[in-house]
């Protein structure tokens, strides 16, 4: 068995190692504006991380703040990365 696609996979390895984990998170592919705006609710900042990418390419830290309402942040993020990546506390 091998287990480096636990480690090429973040929204497996965040699901199987949940418990561990150490911060919220959720898979954007699975979110709706009203369950985005339940995950974000109380946060500052999010972090985007690309499932297919590594070594920090294409992360982002995104300051909620800077964004006019919630919806405006999640076409945002669904413009720019569709749903290939998990949202992180």
């Amino acid at each position: 068995m091998t287990f480096t696609r636990f480690f090429r996979d973040k929204a497996l390895f965040a699901t199987t190692f949940s418990d561990f984990f150490g911060r919220d998170w959720a898979s954007l592919e699975d979110l709706d504006l009203d369950t985005f705006s339940m995950f974000i609710a109380g946060k500052r900042y999010i972090m985007y991380k690309p499932l297919d990418l590594y070594k920090g390419i294409g992360a982002e830290k995104l300051d909620i703040e800077r964004f006019e309402d919630d919806a405006i942040l999640y076409q945002y993020l669904r413009g720019k990365h569709g749903g290939r990546g998990i949202l992180e506390d």
